[in-house]
């Protein structure tokens, strides 16, 4: 699936759990949940690994506060606009308008 137009995504930052990280959030069309994987590192360099998570819902696109149930807060490092090269089961490539691209690998479901 190649995408022309850009989309959204989100950088951000969660703390107040066991192991603060950065959440990757990506719309995979206009209107979708957002794609979201977790790293522990921002900004990415070559050889950054990403753990897929659940989808998660648009309004972490803009939130920034508590995250209910306890689970820590989050705030947003970055928000820009991404490509999708692919999406598919396997995985999400997509090129930040930055022009670095990232290969995304999905969890077996």
């Amino acid at each position: 699936m190649n995408t022309v137009t850009p989309l959204r995504y989100v950088v951000l930052r969660h703390e107040g759990v066991e192991s603060p990280h950065f959440d990757l959030l990506f719309e995979t069309a206009p209107g979708s949940d957002l794609s979201a994987w977790r790293s522990s590192e921002w900004p990415i360099t070559e050889g950054a690994a990403f753990t897929p998570l659940r989808n998660h819902r648009r309004f972490y696109l803009t939130y920034e506060g508590d995250v209910s149930g306890g689970r820590g807060s989050v705030y947003r490092l970055h928000e820009g606009a991404h490509m999708i090269e692919c999406d598919d089961e396997k995985q999400l490539r997509v090129t930040l308008e930055t022009g670095q691209r990232l290969r995304l690998e999905r969890g077996r479901k």
